[in-house]
């Protein structure tokens, strides 16, 4: 599962010099859940989870989310430990980023040192604008699907076992052709 800084995934917004989490539009769709996560290595297994919202229900994160407001379709599995709204200046070295996952892979982006500007999306260091942070943003690798890999499986062996059955219908008709000229008579 990929662990670095996903560009488009996760950004931070700034309103009235807070931060808001926004996600990323070709993300938000297959978002399970977001984890407010601290510690020096926000990857490892043991890094503290200071909120956490999973998804119940089918749902899209289209609108900013701020930490310890549980947006609709989710519910709340850790609660905040405080207000992590401001600038990583503002919430000390307490808080490295926000984990995005989507039950399959996750990313994670950093927490900004500062609030961008307003109109403005910070992502992994980068700033743009909203547009730009939907249209250029890399979302999840996307959940392997068995359903559509369960279909797939008996189409492909019903090819393979036509593709043989004509193989085999045009080596019967050949050795066919090949015994019946055997039997003409020489001469004629």
């Amino acid at each position: 599962m990929p662990c670095e800084p996903l560009v488009g995934s996760v950004g931070f917004v700034g309103v009235d010099g807070q931060l808001e989490i926004v996600v990323g539009e070709r993300t938000a769709p297959d978002v399970t859940g977001l984890q407010v996560v601290g510690g020096n290595d926000p990857d490892a297994e043991d890094a503290p989870v200071h909120w956490e919202i999973e998804r119940v229900r089918p749902t899209v994160l289209d609108a900013p989310v701020v930490v310890g407001e549980v947006p609709a379709g989710f519910r709340q599995t850790i609660p905040a430990h405080g207000p992590y709204t401001g600038p990583a200046a503002g919430v000390g070295s307490q808080i490295s980023g926000v984990e995005a996952d989507n039950g399959c892979a996750f990313g994670i982006t950093p927490w900004p040192d500062a609030a961008p500007a307003a109109g403005q999306v910070e992502s992994s260091g980068v700033v743009s604008s909203r547009e730009d942070f939907d249209r250029d943003g890399e979302g999840l690798t996307a959940c392997y699907d068995a359903a559509r890999v369960a279909t797939a499986k008996p189409i492909a062996v019903a090819g393979c076992l036509a593709i043989l059955a004509s193989f085999a219908l045009v080596i019967g008709i050949s050795s066919a052709r090949a015994r019946w000229r055997a039997e003409l008579p020489v001469g004629r």
